[in-house]
């Protein structure tokens, strides 16, 4: 759900959607794009914590090792190198 134009993404994303949904089934489980909607983020919380406000709509938060995935982007460029 976005506040913005995100139009073209949601049908990108649309055609990905369960088959239950009309897509190819890429995606598994529930999927719901939203463009240009004026109440995209009614629900996140103010307690600053990545949008987890405990009402059950919000994501849960992330985090990546950015060393790991380079690493792992480096060794995949290797391997393309010398196959």
């Amino acid at each position: 759900m976005s506040t913005n134009d995100i139009k073209t993404s949601c049908d990108k994303f649309n055609q990905l959607a369960p088959s239950s949904q009309g897509g190819g089934g890429q995606i598994q489980g529930s999927f719901n794009c939203q463009s240009n909607n004026a109440d995209a983020n009614s629900d996140t919380g103010s307690g600053g914590s990545g949008g987890s406000s405990g009402n059950g709509n919000a994501a849960p938060g992330m985090s990546v090792n950015t060393g790991a995935v380079l690493g792992l982007a480096l060794v995949g460029i290797f391997f393309q190198a010398v196959m």
